[in-house]
């Protein structure tokens, strides 16, 4: 006698449980609407589309990505927004000298697409833009798209002190300090900084190397979470981690090392006999009191006067545009014809941050006697940027 049939007992759930899972997803599906739906499509779409940074950047075992030298992508950005790098793989047209010319003041802008100048050409970048304002100043625009405070840091360290400069400007935005939590950006590996036995130390260098095709499946992946649905699902199939408790920001763990990568520029600084400024730029969301950033404000403004560094701050200064004009100076969603140029600073934007920047730059008294002494040096006139 043949013995009945059994089917296993996975299989047997499975069939129990699928059918009402497919009706929950279709019905789920159709309360998330077509404009969701096409919402998240758009979003996946954008997540797939190359990053501006893919074309001009290779990988390196210490920052996770770098310039790379003596590149010239004309009109990367668009018609007549090119991109170059010198053989240092900086952003700029010609190689930087070991010492600084006679009559110049030379100042290393580190930071991330912001400073780069993502969207616009080396000439509009603010960080290039200085040398249009005041004759007597040569940048050397160490911007980098999607580096975190770490990594400029890190950049500055490891090549921006091989030439000689006068003054370095520190420049940030409220999510570069995010940036700072993850050992990856869009999926691509970075070093991160963490503070042990009182001193700064950097992690997960070598910095892992990835394929594109696996950075972009986990793009993939992470667009599909944003559905609803999926993270319903999600939650029959896992037991959630619980959340953590809310924390004050004054415990935030990334303060300590936000304020060891100052104190170490500042002795950086110390020792060359140069001189640091840290510069807070604002992003088209700071127009309106944002409390991430407002908080950081404030403690990058105290940090930066117990420590004793100049602190630039511009979120006051776009605060003061008129709100009509405030879309002309960042780019819009569409208007940039190579990956993720929305909210970056469109050429009235740099200009903008320039000018502002600019003149709270000669009213710092180390930086103006550096101006003093070159014009000196050279017998030019001062600067002829806008200081209203």
């Amino acid at each position: 006698m043949t013995a009945p049939s059994q089917t296993p007992p996975h299989k047997s759930r499975l069939r129990r449980v699928l059918p009402v899972l497919l009706v929950n997803v279709l019905v789920l599906l159709a309360l998330e609407g077509l404009a969701s739906t096409i919402t998240v499509v758009r979003v996946g779409i954008e997540r797939m589309r190359p990053l501006g940074e893919r074309a001009h950047t290779r990988y390196d075992p210490e920052l996770g990505w770098v310039n790379i030298p003596n590149l010239s992508l004309p009109d990367l950005y668009g018609p007549g927004a090119s991109f170059r790098t010198n053989a240092q793989g900086f952003r700029n047209d010609v190689p930087i000298t070991d010492a600084v010319p006679t009559g110049r003041v030379r100042i290393v802008c580190s930071g991330d697409s912001f400073t780069l100048g993502y969207g616009v050409s080396n000439d509009q970048a603010w960080c290039n833009h200085l040398a249009a304002l005041d004759g007597r100043l040569e940048p050397v625009n160490m911007g980098q798209g999607g580096y975190g405070i770490d990594q400029a840091y890190l950049w500055y360290r490891r090549d921006g002190t091989a030439f000689a400069h006068d003054v370095q400007v520190f420049a940030f935005i409220t999510v570069d300090f995010g940036r700072m939590r993850d050992a990856a950006f869009l999926g691509y590996p970075k070093p991160v900084l963490a503070i042990e036995g009182g001193r700064l130390v950097t992690r997960n260098v070598p910095v892992p190397s990835k394929s594109e095709a696996r950075i972009k499946l986990r793009e993939l992946i992470r667009t599909a979470a944003m559905f609803r649905t999926v993270q319903l699902m999600q939650s029959w199939l896992s037991r959630p981690a619980p959340s953590p408790p809310p924390r004050a920001d004054t415990a935030d763990p990334l303060r300590p090392v936000v304020a060891g990568v100052f104190e170490s520029l500042r002795e950086l600084h110390r020792r060359r006999g140069s001189t640091l400024v840290l510069v807070y730029l604002p992003m088209q969301a700071d127009y309106a009191e944002v409390r991430d950033t407002d908080a950081w404000r404030t403690f990058i403004r105290d940090e930066a006067q117990r420590a004793e560094i100049a602190f630039v701050d511009l979120v006051d200064d776009l605060r003061t545009i008129p709100s009509h004009e405030l879309g002309s100076y960042f780019i819009k969603a569409g208007e940039s014809t190579y990956g993720r140029g929305e909210g970056h600073y469109t050429v009235r934007g740099n200009d903008f941050i320039a000018r502002a920047l600019y003149r709270k730059l000669v009213a710092i008294e180390a930086v103006a006697a550096r101006l003093e002494r070159a014009s000196a040096a050279s017998g030019a006139l001062p600067g002829n940027g806008d200081r209203r």
